[in-house]
C-alpha cells in the first residue's frame, strides 16, 4: 500500500511502530526486514523524531518546494 493513500494519522503510527519494533525485537537490522525499510531510512526517521523530542507530527513528511 502506497503512503499516498494513507491519512496522516496512519502514516504516524506506521513510522512509529517501526521504533515500538525495535524495542521489542532489541534489533535495528531485524524490525527493518520486517517492515521492509532500509537502516538509512529507520534511522532518518527516528533522528527527526529525537530532534523534535518525540513529537509525533515529525513523523509525517516535509515538503520539498521551495
Amino acid at each position: 500500500m502506497s503512503h499516498w493513500y494513507l491519512t496522516p494519522e496512519e502514516i504516524i503510527r506506521k513510522r512509529y511502530n517501526w521504533f515500538v519494533e525495535v524495542e521489542s525485537l532489541g534489533s535495528v537490522s531485524l524490525a527493518c526486514k520486517r517492515f521492509e525499510i532500509s537502516r538509512k531510512t529507520f534511522y532518518k526517521w527516528r533522528w527527526r523524531f529525537r530532534q523534535a523530542r518525540g513529537d509525533p507530527n515529525s513523523l509525517l513528511n516535509r515538503s520539498r518546494r521551495p
